[in-house]
């Protein structure tokens, strides 16, 4: 069962021999379905919820996967086919999202444009 929700997720390293670390990663795979299903959900939502105008950007950039979550093999296409959408993982994806909120930062006229109330 834990599989399936993982989808087409696979922390099996075909390079191992031993049964014990392959039971490993069997083991880790599993804790992690739920967290990478509640993810994938999130992302579904909320482009549902996301305003037309920036809905057509989206689908023409597509999503870049940022933070160590990027790093979770395969789901940039887990996440490419459950919403048909183009995605990618960034070129340094540990240090993206630090350096973007410094650039966010540096500029406080767009800070405020983009800040929420």
């Amino acid at each position: 069962m834990p599989a399936a929700l993982f989808g087409s997720m696979k922390l099996v390293n075909p390079r191992l021999q031993s049964d014990g670390e392959d039971a490993q990663l069997l083991e880790i795979r599993e804790a992690l379905s739920e967290c990478v299903s509640t993810m994938v959900n999130a992302i579904r939502v909320a482009l549902e919820r996301t305003p037309p105008e920036l809905s057509a950007d989206i689908i023409d950039r597509g999503i870049v996967l940022a933070g160590g979550g990027a790093l979770l093999k395969n789901l940039d296409k887990r996440i490419r086919e459950q919403t048909r959408l183009p995605v990618c993982i960034a070129d340094d994806p540990l240090c993206s999202v630090v350096l973007g909120t410094g650039k966010i930062l540096s500029n406080f006229k767009l800070l405020r444009k983009i800040s929420v109330e």
